[in-house]
């Protein structure tokens, strides 16, 4: 008698141990897939606030190496080698040397 009540509990414990095993599966299963939604609305976002800035007409080493823009109107100054002119106002921009 005394054997069969422990292969008895033996068997409780066995299936108490399996539906926690199944619960905490679940949870973990709950947890990733909200991660994953999350992770998508975050890459959406991130998608749609890139395409919503505007890109600039000229990259910065056009700038930097002091070409003419199109569209803005900036022109290179002929007295002084870092200076710019743009419409009646006056810019100044630094050369950068790697």
């Amino acid at each position: 008698m005394n054997s069969r009540d422990v292969a008895e509990k033996q068997d409780l414990w066995n299936e108490l141990n399996d539906l926690w095993m199944q619960r905490q599966l679940r949870r973990r299963k709950g947890r990733l897939g909200l991660l994953a939604v999350l992770s998508a609305v975050a890459v959406v976002g991130a998608l749609l606030y890139v395409t919503s800035i505007p890109a600039p007409q000229q990259t910065l080493f056009m700038q930097i190496k002091g070409q003419k823009l199109d569209g803005r109107g900036i022109e290179r100054g002929a007295s002084e080698q870092n200076t710019y002119r743009a419409e009646g106002s006056v810019e100044i921009a630094e050369t950068i040397t790697i």
